[in-house]
């Protein structure tokens, strides 16, 4: 997810939004989408309000909304037509186009945020959360996409994510789980906009890209990496 990048149309563009759109709406990553649940509703028993940083189309914060009802959500990232996407859904949020960097809150006025595959910016979360709230962080592990991503390279690097890469002494990392599942893509189509909403799509050579159709009817892994973490008290005095 860019972040302040310095052209009219930041982030994501609309082509990728809407791959991704429609790869999620058929519900491949709902193991990953479940175990985030699962992670909101023993995490954030007390939230009132929460954000989801780089939402992109929504699809995960309108997951976690549907189990905090009586919560105030907000979504948002820095690509206009992600945002745009976002607020053609029905749900009582609030989607707002603004950078990690500069979030539109006050200071310590979130009690929980998740920043789910996109960049986490440290100090901005530290600014915006509350002291002892949770923040959760979700990236790929090493198996993820790893068939096409074989059929895309000569040479695949094996590599998983971790939050504290990212993060500082400020964030205490207070759980840690994994999800690894496979699904069948049964179409073009699919696999199109599966490559489109990754960085595959700019990486890969047009060659390997006009060859896709050969991974339809096989077997695909998600293999994803989730982390909670506490956010301890800072001396702003300093």
């Amino acid at each position: 997810m860019a972040q302040n990048k310095k052209t009219i149309q930041p982030g994501d563009s609309k082509e990728m939004v809407n791959a991704r759109t429609h790869f999620l709406n058929l519900n491949r990553y709902a193991p990953l989408a479940e175990m985030l649940v699962q992670a909101a509703d023993r995490f954030w028993p007390d939230v009132e309000k929460w954000a989801d940083i780089g939402c992109g189309d929504g699809w995960y914060t309108r997951k976690v909304k549907s189990h905090l009802n009586d919560t105030t959500g907000f979504g948002i990232d820095i690509s206009k037509f992600a945002v745009q996407a976002a607020c053609k859904t029905p749900h009582d949020m609030s989607w707002l186009v603004a950078s990690a960097s500069k979030l539109p809150f006050v200071t310590h006025s979130l009690d929980g945020a998740m920043v789910v595959m996109a960049k986490i910016m440290p100090d901005e979360l530290i600014r915006c959360m509350k002291p002892g709230a949770i923040l959760l962080t979700i990236g790929t592990a090493k198996d993820h996409l790893i068939q096409l991503r074989k059929f895309l390279y000569p040479t695949v690097k094996l590599t998983d994510f971790d939050g504290k890469t990212a993060l500082n002494d400020a964030f205490v990392e207070v759980y840690s789980k994994e999800v690894n599942f496979e699904w069948i893509p049964d179409s073009l189509e699919e696999l199109t906009n599966l490559l489109t909403m990754t960085p595959h799509h700019w990486r890969a050579s047009p060659e390997r890209k006009e060859q896709l159709h050969q991974l339809i009817n096989l077997p695909m892994t998600g293999h994803f990496r989730l982390q909670a973490w506490e956010v301890q008290p800072v001396d702003d005095s300093e």
